[in-house]
């Protein structure tokens, strides 16, 4: 789910001043097996959602930069946080100006496709789609701290620690749990709101035990 993509992400800022070439290569590495084991799951039906927007986005940023670190190694070094969460911003924002947040795949994926068109799904999705997007711009600005005080070049500074490495993780961490957590909480909502709109539906997984379909009744909210 969303925790997978904070993998290459915090690999490369992790170690973005000791190793960053290193730090990308591993982290596109990490990317793409990320986006491979997404469709495995999905084929095997272990999952609902066939690819991530998050996955394949945070797989471009990170190749992208690690080509380009080639010819321009200092530039990419120096603004690697910029570029990152500002690219990441721009895949957020322009999901949610499409009416589509990323975040919507990651709540469907906890609630029955019969739910999918859920007033409550998509309302979660604006919320944590809106979560990330300010994450992304936060993280974005609080690379600037350290570089007005001159001090892009000092990599041991306590300033750089913190703004370009510390809080970067911890604010992508923070809205990846929210966005893990807050779905689950539609389940029991939809459940409560079939006793008043129609026929007992089934929001839990559509497979039985051992493999088998098992019935679910349409719940009236779900149909688009």
């Amino acid at each position: 789910g969303v925790f997978l993509a904070f993998i290459p992400f915090a690999i490369a800022t992790a170690v973005q001043y000791s190793n960053l070439r290193t730090g990308l290569i591993i982290a596109t590495a990490a990317a793409g097996v990320i986006v491979m084991l997404g469709l495995v799951l999905f084929y095997v039906r272990a999952r609902q959602i066939r690819i991530y927007i998050i996955d394949v986005a945070m797989l471009v940023v990170m190749a992208v930069q690690l080509g380009l670190s080639f010819p321009f190694h200092q530039e990419i070094k120096d603004n690697f946080n910029f570029i990152t969460n500002a690219a990441l911003t721009a895949v957020s924002l322009g999901c949610m100006l499409v009416g589509y947040p990323f975040t919507l795949q990651h709540v469907r994926e906890v609630v029955a496709r019969n739910a999918w068109r859920h007033g409550d799904v998509y309302s979660t999705a604006f919320m944590t789609g809106t979560l990330f997007t300010l994450v992304f711009i936060a993280n974005t600005l609080l690379y600037l701290v350290p570089v007005a005080r001159g001090l892009l070049d000092e990599p041991g500074s306590p300033l750089n620690w913190v703004f370009r490495i510390l809080l970067p993780i911890l604010l992508y961490l923070l809205a990846a749990l929210i966005t893990r957590l807050l779905p689950t909480t539609i389940n029991s909502q939809l459940e409560q709101s079939v006793g008043f709109d129609g026929p007992t539906a089934s929001f839990g997984p559509s497979l039985g035990p051992g493999g088998m379909p098992k019935l679910m009744m349409t719940n009236p909210l779900a149909i688009p």
